[in-house]
């Protein structure tokens, strides 16, 4: 299943020109990881935002990845019913402040008609990728105990002139007739292109048109919907567009005391004790984000001591995986 990782009711139409080859890639890149259901695996070599989430391990449900596992794409997700996602605020690791301006989104959720005048229903989260920004928005409905309708806006854009602007206007009356319930949109700058843009693709007008008029009707015809849209470049929006989000949220990098902050919450699921002091990975992961440090250190770090039959992530297994990020994002920046 292909990023953005999916879920129920975000339907994604994945094509891949050779299976062969995509298996060849996968086992490359994923060799020796261990993986369920559920289990997301980032793309580490060409495309670093893009991941796949599995949905099934045959034969057993669990298993590690070796040179002769098959890989088997679903390439159409038909659009399944909202989910009430299983979060809340407190899963919500740092963004002290971000999450005091959602505590309001959450009041207006639960009570739409007391709050109506009061709360922001247009949201706009803009931060470097990997901040938090889609499990915020995911705290939000969990918090709230409301469903949560996910798009990403790369994916509303269609091939023919008229197919966006009617995804879009599908897409609001979905949440519409579904409030009270979280609109999460994510890379909006996709579809709000500053229409300076039009010559470099000529959709701009279209499906910024499409947004505005959409926004506008649920602001009056929208009680009980959040609408959240998510950007790592809030600069390229179109004006009108960012004018209409009634409140801008910024998603940081986290600082060492988040970060030892992030350590400590994810220790507690790992599936093996972490014998390694928070303030140790903290001080050695700065610049990275909060995804980064899961994903790109400790869970390596897990697949390490898995790989030594180690009962417990030790320090060795901890300073192996940053010193394989290290030389990976100095390659990165030599190639640049």
């Amino acid at each position: 299943m292909g990023y953005p990782v999916r879920e129920p009711g975000m339907g994604k139409e994945v094509v891949v020109d050779s299976l062969e080859a995509f298996n060849a890639y996968a086992r490359e890149q994923w060799l020796g990881e261990v993986v369920r259901e559920g289990t997301i695996l980032f793309d580490t070599g060409v495309v670093h935002s893009y991941a796949f989430k599995v949905v099934r391990v045959v034969p057993s449900g669990m298993g590690r990845i070796t040179s002769s596992t098959r890989f088997v794409l679903r390439t159409r997700f038909e659009e399944d019913r909202m989910e009430i996602p299983n979060l809340t605020l407190d899963d919500v690791v740092g963004h002290e402040e971000a999450k005091r301006a959602c505590s309001l989104l959450v009041e207006y959720l639960k009570n739409p008609e007391e709050f109506r005048d009061w709360a922001p229903k247009t949201v706009l989260f803009y931060g470097p990728t990997g901040t938090g920004k889609t499990h915020t928005a995911r705290a939000v409905a969990g918090e709230a105990k409301v469903p949560l309708l996910h798009m990403n806006a790369a994916e509303i854009l269609g091939k023919y002139v008229g197919e966006a602007s009617e995804r879009i206007r599908r897409a609001f009356t979905r949440a519409r007739k579904a409030a009270p319930c979280v609109f999460f949109l994510d890379e909006i700058d996709a579809l709000a292109l500053d229409r300076r843009y039009q010559e470099l693709r000529g959709d701009v007008v279209e499906s910024v048109n499409a947004l505005l008029t959409n926004l506008d009707r649920l602001k009056n015809e929208g009680e009980g919907v959040v609408f959240i849209a998510a950007t790592n470049q809030p600069d390229i929006l179109d004006p009108a567009v960012r004018n209409r989000f009634e409140y801008e949220i910024e998603f940081t990098l986290p600082n060492k005391r988040e970060r030892e902050e992030l350590v400590r919450y994810y220790a507690k699921k790992l599936p093996m004790p972490l014998d390694v002091d928070p303030r140790y990975i903290a001080a050695r992961t700065g610049g990275m984000s909060h995804r980064e440090i899961k994903e790109r250190v400790l869970k390596r770090a897990l697949l390490e001591a898995l790989r030594e039959g180690a009962e417990k992530i030790e320090r060795k297994h901890i300073q192996k995986v940053l010193n394989q990020e290290r030389e990976r994002r100095a390659v990165r920046i030599y190639h640049r």
